[in-house]
C-alpha cells in the first residue's frame, strides 16, 4: 500500500484547495494509498515536519537534504503556476491529484535559492 503524507498549505491560493480536499482525499483512498493529512501552520512548517517524520515521506528541501529519491506529488493552487503549467500538471485539483497518484514518475530538475 502506498502511503501519502499530504501536506498542504490552507491559505495557498486564496484557500481553493479547502472545498476540494476532501474530493482530493478520497481520490487518493480509491487509488489504494494511506493518507495522512497535515495543514502547514508557519512558514517552513512542511519542512520541519519533515525532517522529524520517521517514514518515507518527503518533501523537496527536505528530500533534497535528507538525500533520498521519494516521489512528489504537486496539486497547483496558486494563481501564477509556471512551475506547473512547464510539467504539464493539470490546473484542475482533482486532475491534478489523480495524476499525482496514478500518474507515471518522472525526473525533475530541483532549484537552488540560498539555503533552499
Amino acid at each position: 500500500m502506498k502511503k501519502i503524507l499530504f501536506i498542504y498549505n490552507p491559505n495557498a491560493g486564496k484557500g481553493l484547495l479547502k472545498p476540494k480536499l476532501s474530493d482530493i482525499v478520497d481520490l487518493f483512498v480509491k487509488s489504494g494509498c494511506e493518507v495522512v493529512i497535515y495543514p502547514t501552520q508557519s512558514y517552513h512548517d512542511a519542512y520541519k515536519k519533515v525532517m522529524k517524520f520517521k517514514e518515507d515521506y518527503e518533501v523537496v528541501t527536505g528530500m533534497m537534504k535528507r538525500g533520498s529519491r521519494i516521489p512528489v506529488g504537486y496539486i497547483p493552487t496558486g494563481t501564477t503556476n509556471d512551475f506547473a503549467n512547464s510539467l504539464h500538471i493539470p490546473k484542475d485539483l482533482l486532475s491534478a491529484a489523480d495524476a499525482a497518484v496514478n500518474g507515471k514518475p518522472f525526473h525533475c530538475d530541483i532549484g537552488q535559492f540560498n539555503d533552499d
